[in-house]
């Protein structure tokens, strides 16, 4: 059989699969980002043992697509986008209690200097020749102070980058995404907790799973715990970008800055090692706490071994979810 067919009859078949599996999340869902970007992200908490046999179903036969897709876009067959079918959607690992975590995050990737050099160039020809379709008369003259102001922006950006090392690599860094985290997690034992402060101390991560564009599904029913959702996507998250200075430059703009790689690299390091002061005075205070406790440390410890049980002790800031 012709593949082209074969492929027209898996695509019709994926279609309805891929309908089928938003419906239900959407239907269920516990977050969907409704912030305006083009990606929502759903995450469905599915209390039904058959709805959920159903999307373990329509997850195999979106991968089998997806095998199929990827093998005809190696062979530059692929007409879709592969955002249509990509990633595959998930299936979260059973735990006691899930947090659904959505906080602001953004994305960097790496510049080399003759690529920012070639993008201000072809800015700068889109410019020139915005000025020659003033100069003959097909736009108004009052655009012209403002369109040779950004020539002029342009040929400075490129002489001063053309000047610096050849080998100079920078950090393209453009915020405004949002990232959804679902972490999974069991009650922790006594032995695994040292505070019941936060929403999941109490709980130990078995799974931490960065949501993609076609959503994430927990399977409700084995959750002893209310689902947590912390929606952090308003605040600001601190990052290591917050103490480096940009680098000029006129590709930037309200979302968009870049750095040298090496001002990144290095402020990384600092901020390890500050972290890592941080943990040994953190152990420090503990152990000056813990000569003063010994006593009744041991003491504690051994009436625990003599009971040879592991019980589970369990923050209170989580809700069990309510029996049926």
């Amino acid at each position: 059989m012709n593949t082209s067919i074969i492929f027209d009859t898996a695509f019709k078949a994926f279609k309805e699969v891929r309908r089928e599996w938003i419906q239900i999340l959407h239907d269920n869902a516990a977050y969907i980002n409704d912030s305006g970007e083009a990606v929502e992200r759903p995450v469905a908490v599915i209390n039904d043992p058959e709805v959920m046999d159903r999307l373990r179903h329509l997850q195999k036969e979106w991968e089998l697509f997806y095998q199929i897709a990827e093998s005809r876009r190696a062979l530059k067959l692929m007409p879709l986008p592969p955002s249509f079918y990509s990633p595959i959607p998930i299936i979260a690992a059973d735990g006691d209690l899930a947090g659904i975590i959505i906080r602001p995050a953004a994305n960097t990737i790496k510049w080399h200097r003759d690529k920012v050099i070639l993008t201000l160039q072809k800015k700068l020809t889109q410019h020139l020749r915005m000025r020659r379709t003033v100069e003959s008369g097909m736009l108004p003259k009052s655009e012209l102070a403002m369109i040779n102001a950004a020539i002029a922006v342009y040929e400075a950006d490129i002489e001063r980058f053309e000047a610096m090392p050849e080998d100079t690599i920078l950090v393209r860094r453009q915020s405004g995404y949002t990232d959804v985290i679902v972490k999974i997690k069991n009650e922790a034992l006594q032995e695994d907790v040292t505070t019941l402060v936060g929403k999941f101390d109490g709980f130990i991560d078995i799974e931490s799973t960065r949501v993609g564009a076609h959503g994430c599904v927990i399977n409700g029913s084995r959750l002893k715990y209310e689902p947590i959702v912390e929606n952090n996507a308003a605040g600001v998250r601190s990052n290591v970008y917050a103490s480096i200075k940009p680098v000029p430059c006129a590709l930037a703009s309200s979302n968009v800055s870049f750095y040298f790689l090496d001002d990144v690299n290095q402020a990384k390091e600092k901020l390890k090692r500050e972290i890592d002061e941080a943990r040994r005075e953190v152990l420090r205070l503990r152990i000056r706490s813990g000569r003063a406790d010994s006593d009744r440390i041991a003491a504690e410890k051994k009436a625990f071994d003599a009971k040879r049980k592991r019980v589970p002790r369990i923050t209170s800031k989580a809700i069990p979810k309510a029996k049926n």
